[in-house]
């Protein structure tokens, strides 16, 4: 996991509001009214008195510099997550690239036991030596078994010869995309 937060980090773009404009407004029961508003990011400050200022002479609020300020922070809180979604993605993949090596590795060594060449060789006999796909004729050493699933693998250690099918070399790499 990263070790921030969008939160975190968007406190860290969070406007100082380093210059305050006062402003006229009208409230939506039509009173006129003076807020002091950051001419950065466009936030309402606070309201104050209007004695204190021609308010027929001071600019309209500027509701467009607060959507800008928003389309900033959504951009940032955006960029941030899409950050964040690919190190977990990353992190992810990695795990996964772990497992399967494992997993891998020792079915590689299952590959290798009597156990599958018995299964293997099931298969063969009950496909009629025919690949399951282009139905060519294989030979014994010409075959491949390939595994339509994983499943009594992956649960029990070993194959079931239902799981596996006769294919010649040819179809057997295109299937993997060899």
């Amino acid at each position: 996991m990263p070790d921030w937060t969008i939160w975190e980090v968007l406190s860290t773009h969070k406007c100082q509001h380093p210059l305050i404009k006062p402003t006229q407004a009208t409230k939506s029961n039509g009173v006129v009214c003076v807020y002091l508003q950051c001419a950065n990011c466009g936030a309402k400050i606070k309201e104050t008195r209007k004695g204190d200022y021609s308010v027929a002479a001071l600019p309209l609020f500027d509701l467009q510099l607060q959507e800008k300020e928003h389309e900033r922070i959504t951009a940032i809180r955006e960029n941030l997550q899409e950050q964040w979604n690919n190190e977990r993605d990353s992190e992810w993949k990695s795990e996964q690239a772990q497992k399967d090596k494992g997993w891998r590795d020792k079915y590689n060594i299952y590959l290798r036991t009597p156990h599958w060449q018995q299964v293997r060789r099931r298969a063969l006999v009950r496909d009629g030596f025919i690949c399951q796909n282009c139905f060519c004729k294989v030979t014994e050493s010409s075959a491949h078994g390939h595994h339509i699933s994983y499943e009594a693998y992956n649960r029990l250690g070993f194959s079931f010869a239902f799981e596996v099918v006769s294919l010649c070399r040819s179809c057997h790499d295109s299937f993997h995309g060899k």
